[in-house]
């Protein structure tokens, strides 16, 4: 599968729009099609759908923050709301695409709802072809042009750490102090120890993806430059698999705090997307993996192994796919950088996908469009009808409005070739 990828890329370099070819040495599957995953990290459904429990208690809000401080002895005009808690519902791609344009972090999770089992996808089923998505902004921001609603008034401490106004709010204690209070206000005691006892753990270990080439036995290899993005309430971090696999994110969390950990299939080279039916909200999206919620030493010590997958259709094989095909494009950089040879341009778009029940699919087995890079739109409408399938196929219409916001550089069909 990788020199099929190469093979691509190859093309890249070469300047040829349109290219495809055939694999030689095929990564046979290894089968791991338990539906459930559950360790001291949480659930994880390989398949299924994120579940939701009960609506939690927000202890971040500006009101209770203001109790908080006020029973620390703090003076109470200096909290004041620095985010707003918002949802917005996206109806088409394009909306999506301008929030993250602006910086916005997207979650199709909200974030103050306990998760009872991480799945490959969650949206409120009152909503057809639309989906509400979770995100925290300025209260300046500008929200022309979407439909929003603002679920709470927020004031996060850890925004002014490092700022002028950190020093006149916290003279008298720190930042973590008032977290603390307004955990315990807000009924999470269990989440709260001595200031003596507060270690902090910083999210680290390694993700790996199964491989098995030819004959050759199965082994798990690292997956390279992969972004992992961790979450606790409103507090995200960001690391990098390294060539070894190994992640770290910049933020450290303290004890008893449950930590979610995703993995998202882009970096500074590529972003990976699947084409995956009628799930249209899961198509703007770059792939991306919940592997669970982790805290103290554990979070530390995170050792998680993409499998593989008979089903073509499942998340799990796209997952793995994903993987390899990541891998493949940091190793095309090295191989470049290494010869001497002009690397791929930067930020591609990958579209992975795999033959309908009718065995079309966006292209036989790999090809190189490159229309995200092309600056004349008139390509865009030729690669539109090139690419897309006939309109038969229940994903069209979204494949369309998703083509013109994330115009695919590279797509690769793995259905024929796994």
């Amino acid at each position: 599968m990788k020199k099929l990828i190469y093979g691509t890329l190859i093309f890249v370099l070469c300047g040829v729009a349109f290219v495809s070819c055939k694999k030689e040495n095929k990564v046979q599957p290894t089968l791991n099609d338990s539906p459930l995953q559950s360790s001291e990290r949480g659930a994880v459904s390989e398949e299924g759908g994120t579940i939701l429990g009960e609506k939690l208690v927000n202890p971040f809000t500006t009101e209770n923050m203001l109790l908080a401080y006020n029973a620390l002895g703090g003076s109470p005009n200096l909290i004041a709301t620095n985010q707003l808690y918002v949802r917005f519902k996206i109806s088409e791609p394009s909306q999506a695409k301008d929030l993250e344009d602006r910086g916005v972090i997207l979650s199709t999770i909200p974030f103050d709802y306990e998760v009872l089992e991480y799945g490959t996808f969650y949206n409120d089923p009152s909503l057809t072809n639309q989906i509400w998505m979770y995100a925290t902004v300025a209260p300046n921001f500008d929200f022309s042009g979407f439909q929003h609603e603002v679920l709470a008034n927020l004031f996060l401490p850890n925004l002014t750490v490092g700022t002028s106004e950190y020093s006149t709010i916290f003279s008298s204690f720190d930042h973590e102090a008032l977290v603390d209070k307004a955990l315990v206000l807000a009924g999470y005691e269990e989440e709260v120890q001595e200031k003596s006892l507060a270690t902090k753990y910083r999210p680290k270990g390694y993700i790996r993806v199964q491989q098995k080439i030819g004959s050759a036995a199965i082994t798990n290899v690292p997956v390279k430059n992969l972004k992992v993005r961790t979450k606790w309430w409103f507090d995200i971090g960001t690391g990098f698999t390294d060539d070894n696999g190994y992640f770290q994110s910049n933020e450290q969390y303290r004890k008893n705090r449950k930590v979610s950990v995703i993995c998202i299939f882009e970096n500074q080279n590529i972003n990976i997307r699947a084409v995956k039916g009628t799930q249209f909200w899961d198509i703007f999206f770059t792939e991306r993996k919940e592997i669970g919620e982790f805290q103290n030493s554990a979070m530390e010590s995170i050792n998680y192994v993409f499998n593989n997958s008979s089903n073509l259709s499942s998340d799990t094989k796209r997952k793995w796919m994903a993987c390899h095909a990541i891998n493949a494009i940091r190793e095309q950089h090295v191989f470049c950088s290494q010869n001497g040879v002009t690397s791929p341009p930067n930020n591609l778009n990958m579209w992975l996908t795999n033959a309908n029940a009718n065995g079309n699919s966006l292209s036989t087995y790999a090809a190189a469009p490159m229309l995200k890079q092309m600056a004349n739109n008139s390509y865009l409408v030729t690669g539109v009808q090139i690419f897309l399938v006939s309109t038969g196929n229940p994903w069209y219409a979204v494949a369309m409005q998703v083509l013109q916001q994330f115009p695919p550089d590279v797509t690769y069909n793995y259905s024929q070739n796994i």
